[in-house]
Parts: C-alpha cells; sequence; structure tokens
C-alpha cells in the first residue's frame, strides 16, 4: 500500500509522467479523423492534413497518420536510410543516425524509428544547401535534395525529401 501511495504521489507531482506528446500534421490516411492521437483535421494547401498529438511519430505510409519520408542518398542518388517527418517539415542538420528539423515552430530530433525529441541546444545550425536530385521520383515537383551538415562528424550529407508545398 505504501509503494501505491508513493506511485501515486509521484504521478501527481510530475516526477513521473507520460511520453511527452507533441502536436504534429501528417496526411490523413483511412480512419485518421478516428485515431485517438487525431486532435483535428484541417485544411492544408495540398488538402487536407490531421493534426495529432504524439510521442512517436508515425512511420507506416498506409497508415491513418501518414508521415513525409525524408532520404539519405549517395552519390549515385540511392537511398541509405530514411526518417519519417511531419508535414511541412524543414531538415536542418544530421547527428549520426538522427534528422533535425524544424516542424510546427519546433525545433525536434527524428531517429529512423519515428522517436522525437525536442532540441535543446542553443548552437547556430549550418544553413543546408541545394544540390541537385538524381533518381529524383517523377510527377513530384516539391522533391528537392540538400546538403545538410552532421553536426558530430563535420561531414556533409544529402537529403531528398518533398519540400513544403505552398
Amino acid at each position: 500500500m505504501t509503494a501505491l501511495v508513493a506511485l501515486l504521489l509521484c504521478w501527481s507531482s510530475g516526477l513521473l509522467s507520460a511520453p511527452d506528446r507533441i502536436e504534429l500534421s501528417f496526411w490523413p490516411g483511412p480512419g485518421a479523423a478516428k485515431d485517438a492521437r487525431t486532435v483535428r483535421i484541417v485544411d492544408h494547401p495540398c488538402g487536407e492534413v490531421a493534426v495529432a498529438r504524439v510521442a512517436t511519430l508515425p512511420t507506416n505510409t498506409k497508415g491513418t497518420l501518414v508521415p513525409e519520408i525524408a532520404e539519405e542518398v549517395n552519390a549515385r542518388g540511392g537511398v541509405i536510410a530514411s526518417w519519417p517527418m511531419p508535414v511541412d517539415s524543414y531538415p536542418m542538420a544530421f547527428r549520426g543516425a538522427k534528422l533535425l528539423l524544424r516542424a510546427s515552430g519546433l525545433k525536434l530530433w527524428v531517429d529512423r524509428q519515428g522517436g522525437v525529441s525536442r532540441y535543446a541546444g542553443q548552437d547556430s545550425i549550418p544553413k543546408a544547401s541545394d544540390v541537385s536530385c538524381l533518381r529524383k521520383p517523377a510527377g513530384n515537383a516539391y522533391i528537392v535534395c540538400q546538403a545538410l551538415p552532421d553536426l558530430g562528424s563535420g561531414r556533409t550529407r544529402v537529403l531528398r525529401y518533398e519540400a513544403p508545398c505552398t
């Protein structure tokens, strides 16, 4: 009984809390309006988006909340790795296996499995530069490639993703 009381006190004090949930936008898949994470469906320049409160980013491109997918590519345009992103995200940098992006006014670290955490740094981040895309998917005018810094290694890596539509 004492352990239960201690647990409840920790929970109510905020020392023990549910995972941080962040409101981000995704493309609505079938059933998005009924998904418990969905807060609302809103108009967007490219149709509609589902604004959802999430602790991790969805990774399934056929699910109820559909992410954008960013791909690190090699010099021949082959995919090295990919990350899920909210709609209207702006990639900024890498750090190893994580991608730093700006979405919904926040700077977020995203891992390949959809894990997300807030960027706590105050460092200035070198700007990305546009580069030509090899093996660019046909029929999508919004696909861009950018050279982004890796804040850990100092290397430059190339990311292919769908830029926000306007």
